[in-house]
């Protein structure tokens, strides 16, 4: 039984060790409540499912903490992400990057006038535009030329876990040195964007991705993890009965469009953000609309939920994440909703652990906070 008086807050704790700390990601799981969980109710060598894997907190969890993980999610960006992270790289792959790195810089100070005296020509560096819809309403023609320069050398990279590592790093940047006002306000707020500063961006964090995947991968275990590119609601291709836990975090009903807000991103990396959109569940824009229904989104969570049960062992747990929502002008209580579900589908000891947020962390759309979340508990008979 999970323990209700234990503390679930971790105020103050830090949520951005190792590889955690790789890529900005608003409401993220915190992940020191999936490692107490995984801890808690998994033992070493065991499988676990994260179906709304979003950038990989219970995966990297997993890796720390010796267990087996696999992660879906409909997001081709987010799979990348928690691929990156939970990959651990060798000291000579990291060599290579830094290499490679230390080459770029030549090229890139060349490629912005700024060196004279390089051994490198700018022709080296090649820098081909984009020509999506609004690109020059998101980005300057500046931050236009050095991510396209930044990303043609990335595809030159032929081992394929340093290229999405470098990827990842790129992404990481890209809200940063654009127009886009904020990871949670898609709006545009120019702002001065010079010559060489998004190189510069791109070394800083390029530099400590290095510096916390040699660690990481110092300390991880060598268990398998495994990331899909899939839907939470259809999991055909995992077998029944193939989990010893669920951990998982879905997004929360009129919270946040992951599309949306990562949608520069998916374009510089060559992803379609409109299946994406057309997939998400529970989007912001969705339940803005007057009239939505939050029962749509309690069918897809009973779906979701369906396929939770069906991979889970007999005997094990299955632990969701989620917050309250406002739809309609009327407080949702997401949490009773799941429990509820929960006994539908055939669930038992279902119970919940109320926690604080820390407002500082887990902010929504406009400005909004979320001042509670909810661990719901469910258990397979």
């Amino acid at each position: 039984m999970m323990n209700a008086g234990g503390d679930w807050d971790f105020e103050g704790a830090n949520t951005q060790y190792l590889t955690h700390n790789f890529h900005p990601f608003a409401a993220r799981f915190i992940p020191q409540i999936p490692s107490k969980l995984i801890q808690g109710y998994s033992r070493i060598g065991e499988r676990i499912l994260d179906p709304f894997t979003g950038c990989g907190t219970t995966l990297v969890e997993c890796k720390l903490n010796g267990r087996d993980g696999v992660g879906v999610d409909v997001n081709p960006l987010f799979t990348l992400i928690s691929r990156v992270k939970t990959t651990p790289l060798s000291q000579k792959e990291l060599e290579r990057i830094s290499s490679w790195r230390d080459n770029l810089v030549q090229k890139a100070a060349s490629f912005c006038g700024q060196s004279i005296l390089s051994d490198f020509s700018s022709k080296e560096l090649t820098a081909t535009l984009p020509n999506w819809k609004r690109i020059d309403h998101w980005f300057s023609k500046t931050a236009q030329k050095e991510l396209a320069a930044i990303k043609s050398q990335i595809n030159t990279f032929d081992n394929q876990r340093s290229k999405e590592f470098l990827l990842t790093c790129l992404s990481s940047i890209i809200v940063r040195v654009s127009y886009q006002d904020s990871e949670t306000r898609y709006a545009q707020k120019i702002r001065p964007v010079n010559s060489f500063s998004v190189f510069n961006a791109f070394f800083q964090k390029l530099s400590g991705m290095m510096e916390r995947m040699k660690s990481f991968s110092k300390v991880c275990s060598d268990s398998k993890i495994e990331v899909f590119t899939s839907d939470a609601r259809r999991l055909d291709f995992l077998e029944d009965e193939s989990f010893h836990l669920v951990v998982t975090s879905p997004p929360y009903m009129n919270a946040y469009d992951y599309h949306k807000y990562h949608r520069q991103r998916m374009l510089w990396l060559e992803i379609d953000p409109l299946p994406v959109r057309r997939a998400e569940i529970g989007g912001h824009d969705t339940y803005t609309k007057v009239g939505a229904d939050p029962e749509t989104y309690f069918n897809d969570m009973r779906a979701s939920m369906k396929e939770m049960f069906r991979l889970l062992k007999s005997g094990r747990h299955c632990f969701i994440l989620i917050g309250n929502s406002v739809v309609n002008g009327e407080k949702i209580q997401s949490q009773q909703r799941l429990q509820e579900i929960g006994r539908d589908i055939g669930f038992v000891d279902v119970h919940m652990v109320e926690r604080k947020v820390d407002k500082s962390r887990k902010s929504f759309v406009c400005g909004a906070r979320l001042e509670q979340e909810h661990i719901v508990c469910l258990k397979k008979p």
